[in-house]
């Protein structure tokens, strides 16, 4: 399992990016990804997740949880 923090967040078109702790390039992630349906995604909130490989030479993080209490 990985960690970071949400970095940027588009509500209008359901999905951002994560800064990734281990120093990696910042990574994709939808919002049918988060395990907690109904928590409110904002910038900053720590998560962790999972990175499948996605279309050509991009991954995407799954299985994105949240680490800290609803900010």
């Amino acid at each position: 399992m990985l960690t970071g923090s949400i970095c940027k967040w588009f509500p209008d078109r359901f999905f951002g990016f994560i800064r990734r702790d281990d120093g990696e390039r910042d990574i994709f992630f939808h919002r049918r990804t988060v395990a907690a349906h109904d928590a409110e995604i904002v910038e900053g909130r720590r998560v962790s997740f999972e990175v499948i490989a996605d279309f050509g030479d991009r991954d995407k993080a799954v299985a994105v949880r949240f680490l800290d209490k609803q900010v």
